[in-house]
């Protein structure tokens, strides 16, 4: 999960490529959309709003389980 701390919320979900580390998401908007990205690490400097994002792994349906990524 993409979390935007500024009062957004969850902004986009998505994977991690296992064998590429390639990020893709899917943003959470009206008009939604699908990218691709290298790394997660390229996803916090791109959208990263001066350390406003944070990007949490592990399942969205097992509370205590995620653990934040930190680039």
């Amino acid at each position: 999960m993409l979390f935007r701390s500024s009062g957004c919320g969850v902004v986009a979900r998505g994977i991690v490529l296992p064998i590429s580390g390639s990020a893709i998401l899917e943003w959470s908007s009206t008009h939604s959309s699908i990218a691709m990205y290298k790394s997660l690490r390229d996803i916090l400097l791109i959208h990263g709003h001066d350390g406003k994002t944070r990007i949490y792994m592990g399942s969205p349906y097992k509370r205590g389980k995620r653990k934040e990524f930190k680039g």
